[in-house]
């Protein structure tokens, strides 16, 4: 696959192969982050951050709460939450709802690379929100019969939610399992929830909203 064409597919899939730092400096990035930056905090507020997955569901709607509220990037990685983190930590939100470290895969980092990213997030929103309850979910499983991909990457996501999972009881947070959960029997996401293999489609967000409902309202 040619180079360009790796780059259309990656801006159509929110997947982005390139250095962290270079997506930080992207406009999308820029754009997003700003529009955080520029938007009130409010009381009682319940943040989902991350990336594609986060970004591409209308939280609010399908929780039926209006302070619900999404914080998500396509194409985001763990360095790129780690640069914005600071704004989520300001907006003191009463709980967080974490996705992230797909993209990171993607992009070749190591699973001990993003586990240390991921040892830094959680690490700043506990000191820094010691009352804000945080709930971290696994990575989803990819269907590579539907989105082109390695097949052993959903190796490297289980290694990388055992690592998640490890670092969510360290902290004190919740560990949400959606994996297995989402993944059939040949540990592919399953193919009803998505249309790309990488992306939830409805029935894939209602998946989601039942595994989660009673943390955001309890």
């Amino acid at each position: 696959m040619n180079k360009i064409l790796r780059r259309i597919l990656a801006l159509l899939t929110g997947i982005v192969e390139q250095g962290p730092m270079l997506f930080i400096g992207s406009p999308y990035y820029k754009d997003r982050t700003s529009l955080f930056q520029s938007l009130s905090n409010t009381n009682k507020s319940i943040v989902f951050v991350g990336d594609s997955l986060i970004e591409g569901c209308e939280w609010h709607e399908l929780l039926e709460s209006p302070y619900v509220k999404n914080r998500g990037i396509s194409g985001d990685n763990t360095y790129g939450l780690l640069h914005r983190i600071d704004n989520i930590i300001e907006s003191k939100p009463d709980k967080i709802f974490l996705m992230i470290g797909i993209n990171d895969l993607n992009s070749g980092n190591d699973v001990s690379q993003i586990t240390d990213n991921y040892n830094e997030i959680l690490s700043q929103v506990t000191k820094k929100l010691p009352n804000t309850k945080v709930y971290v979910h696994s990575v989803l499983p990819i269907n590579s019969n539907l989105y082109h991909c390695k097949k052993a990457i959903n190796k490297k996501i289980i290694s990388l939610n055992k690592e998640i999972e490890r670092l969510s009881q360290s902290y004190f947070s919740s560990y949400i399992d959606l994996y297995n959960v989402m993944s059939g029997q040949d540990g592919q996401l399953k193919s009803d929830l998505t249309n790309d293999g990488l992306h939830l489609n409805g029935n894939g967000y209602n998946v989601w909203k039942n595994s989660i409902t009673k943390y955001v309202f309890n």
